[in-house]
């Protein structure tokens, strides 16, 4: 009989499960300002465990992307499965923050699970954003009427003369347009890990996603200012900075995620 030696380095991949502790999901609780920082020091964190494969499925989803985006009407289908490569990049987020290794074909695994789910996601923030873009343009239209509709396209042709007459309207609609549609990116900014860690269902996912967003504005605010001088350094090499930037982003995703989601073990 041969003896097995303890000390060895197990040869087996290591894949560690979560506990269930883990994997609780609790009512999503507020942190403190500074978080919004600590999101992206710990993706960066994150990130540089596999750089290489993270830019590599960025470059994937973008190339999938810009090609959609190409073809008419199909262009659509691009919003739809968004939520779905999402839950993808949650998936390898996982893979690679537990110690374990995450693997090209994480980025495809919304395809697996929960597709329908995912989908809805995507299908319900098109429809809330037409819905944001009516009454936008309802009220814009109500406010200038149909000569003051057409001044604003002959400006927007440009037509200098017309833009004096319609800017303050136009700029308080996009205040209103930012206001509303900032409600439905917090809807769906969590909504695609709830859904392929917890099984939530698509509404619940982006109500729980909303709420979450709501009680951090504070680290959301942070998380946005720190942003921009980093998208801005991202720009200047020809925007290759943003091969690195974009994934960083990804993972905030789930880094946030955990840090208000989840039950601390």
């Amino acid at each position: 009989m041969s003896e097995s030696n303890v000390y060895q380095t197990p040869t087996a991949e290591l894949r560690r499960e979560p506990s269930a502790v883990e994997m609780q999901l609790q009512d999503p609780r507020s942190r403190p300002a500074g978080a919004g920082w600590s999101w992206i020091s710990q993706s960066w964190s994150v990130f540089m465990r596999q750089p290489g494969l993270w830019v590599g499925m960025v470059l994937v989803y973008l190339v999938i992307a810009i090609v959609l985006s190409m073809i008419p009407l199909v262009s659509i289908l691009l919003s739809l499965i968004a939520p779905v490569f999402t839950a993808g990049f949650m998936l390898a987020a996982y893979n690679t923050d537990e110690g374990g290794n995450a693997q090209f074909g994480d980025m495809f695994g919304g395809f697996k699970q929960k597709t329908g789910t995912l989908i809805m996601v995507g299908l319900l923030q098109f429809v809330l954003s037409i819905v944001v873009l009516l009454i936008v343009g309802g009220i814009l239209f109500a406010i200038l009427g149909m000569e003051g509709v057409t001044q604003l396209a002959e400006a927007s042709a440009g037509n200098p003369e017309n833009v004096p007459d319609v800017i303050i309207p136009f700029m308080l609609a996009g205040l209103l347009y930012m206001a509303l549609i900032i409600p439905i990116v917090m809807m769906v900014w969590f909504s695609p890990v709830l859904i392929i860690r917890h099984d939530l269902g698509a509404w619940e996912a982006m109500m729980t996603s909303l709420k979450g967003c709501l009680r951090n504005i504070l680290p959301f605010l942070i998380y946005g200012i720190v942003l921009i001088p980093l998208s801005i350094i991202a720009a200047i090499p020809v925007l290759l900075g943003f091969l690195l930037l974009i994934p960083v982003i990804t993972i905030s995703i789930y880094v946030g995620y955990k840090d208000i989601y989840l039950k601390s073990a």
